[in-house]
């Protein structure tokens, strides 16, 4: 039996003006593109693939492959956002911010609205 490995190399990516996350994974013989949505022309897709092989995050041979059609042989582009993850220590933190932020919004509230009962009476 022979065993197969495959790189866990791994990046994220993400476009502010179109509001989308990618996941490059290169998984040696294929590069799988995840992205949250589909805002990727082919075009662009096709340039994509160009900056990511120039910048090493996949093999060379993607940084002169052409655009010929709907088929990219060896990369899929899948529109999935089941790889995105809520970290814990991360909703804690936001959670306390909003907590302390909330509280401080009352007091402060509280203080206005006692300073303007003291003021008429």
């Amino acid at each position: 039996m022979k065993a197969q490995t495959h790189s866990d190399r791994s990046f994220e990516f993400y476009f502010r003006d179109q509001d989308t996350q990618f996941l490059v994974e290169d998984a040696g013989d294929e590069v799988i593109i995840r992205a949250t949505r589909n805002t990727f022309s082919d075009e662009r897709k096709a340039a994509f693939l160009h900056e990511l092989a120039a910048e090493g995050f996949i093999p060379d041979r993607y940084q002169w492959s052409s655009n010929s059609g709907a088929a990219w042989a060896p990369v899929r582009w899948l529109v999935d956002n089941s790889w995105m993850q809520i970290y814990p220590a991360n909703s804690a933190r936001t959670r306390r911010f909003m907590l302390r932020l909330l509280g401080a919004a009352a007091v402060i509230w509280l203080l206005t609205v006692s300073a303007l009962i003291a003021h008429w009476v």
